[in-house]
């Protein structure tokens, strides 16, 4: 167990300290590095956060604490529990960060396609999320499509080319690895080099997409900026957890949409339409949102094993989970594949 927890636990009440074991979950399947501690107190089950090292910072976690007060009332939300200091967020004595919130029952959809109903219920909890923070909306360009745009212009300058290099020095070296690790090495290599020679034949079109859309101002408001389907907890049909809200930041409500869009239903998928409908049933969807929603979107079936291409090969970044790389460029090369194989004009002829 983490050696800081005593500590930690000792600061809040005595009802919710633990009153039996504790189950150390480590980061329960995630990849922010976070650890979870679950255990049952006199307040019920609980679960205590050591939040990501190198994360964001307490500034953006007490600016998140602040958001989530805001939807109290929502079942669906874990209100994070004061300590007897009467703060939220307590910080150990390595300078990591930590925060104790009820557990949340539930499980995430595993299906494929999901089931109609979970996704209408995913779709209509991520709108009353959004419906509380609209009176803090303001108009300006997506700080999000911006961001991606500037990705993609990165990598037309240099990143195509330092791939590549980066790849090329790896290769050499994996031949004094185990076999097991060449292996999975070289799988990850493949499939980057697969996503590169995509990529490169296909940046301009997406970039000819996307800009436009980041251009101009929109409706922006408080956003979770991370919606994923394995973040929505379900008991039967009806959405009875949305956890993580590590990324909470103001950008247009189609950022969120378009990642829950192009993580769970496929383009053409009627289903689409009726998580869409869901949706609208709590809150409003203007026409401008669905045109920022496909810009999203489009960037996100491009950049989605670019990035992991990029955290694996030109940052160095390590996950608990060793396949985690390789499933990312897996799914994210079938996103760009799929949206090429609908846009075969989009390709464009390379040296």
């Amino acid at each position: 167990m983490n050696k800081q927890f005593a500590s930690i636990v000792a600061r809040y009440p005595e009802s919710n300290r633990p009153r039996g074991g504790v189950d150390s979950l480590g980061s329960a399947g995630g990849l922010s590095g976070a650890e979870l501690f679950v255990f049952d107190s006199a307040a019920g089950r609980l679960v205590l956060r050591a939040l990501p090292v190198g994360g964001p910072g307490i500034e953006h976690y007490r600016y998140a604490h602040d958001r989530l007060s805001e939807l109290r009332g929502l079942r669906f939300i874990a209100q994070p529990l004061a300590a007897i200091d009467g703060r939220t967020l307590q910080v150990d004595d390595d300078g990591r960060i930590w925060e104790l919130a009820p557990w949340l029952e539930g499980s995430p959809e595993r299906a494929n396609p999901p089931a109609e109903a979970r996704v209408r219920s995913a779709f209509a909890a991520t709108a009353l999320v959004h419906d509380r923070w609209r009176g803090r909306s303001k108009s300006a360009p997506s700080p999000g499509l911006e961001a991606r745009i500037r990705t993609l212009d990165d990598w037309t300058s240099r990143g195509f080319v330092e791939l590549e290099q980066a790849l090329q020095h790896i290769n050499i070296k994996t031949e004094s690895r185990s076999f097991q690790d060449e292996t999975l090495a070289r799988q990850e290599m493949d499939l980057a080099n697969t996503w590169r020679r995509l990529a490169r034949r296909s940046i301009e079109s997406v970039a000819d997409r996307v800009r436009p859309a980041s251009i101009g101002a929109t409706r922006l408001q408080p956003c979770l900026r991370d919606l994923r389907p394995e973040h929505f907890l379900f008991t039967g049909n009806e959405t009875t957890g949305l956890v993580d809200y590590g990324a909470i930041g103001v950008d247009s409500i189609a950022a969120d949409l378009a990642r829950l869009l192009g993580e769970w239903i496929a383009p053409g998928d009627s289903l689409r339409a009726s998580a869409l409908d869901a949706y609208r049933s709590v809150a409003t969807l203007e026409t401008h949102d669905l045109t920022l929603i496909e810009a999203f979107e489009i960037a996100g079936d491009f950049l989605q094993a670019g990035d992991w291409a990029k955290m694996r090969f030109l940052e160095a970044r390590t996950f608990g989970d060793r396949g985690a790389v390789k499933q990312g460029l897996i799914r994210g090369i079938a996103r760009l594949s799929r949206r090429l194989e609908a846009n075969p004009d989009w390709l464009r002829v390379r040296d």
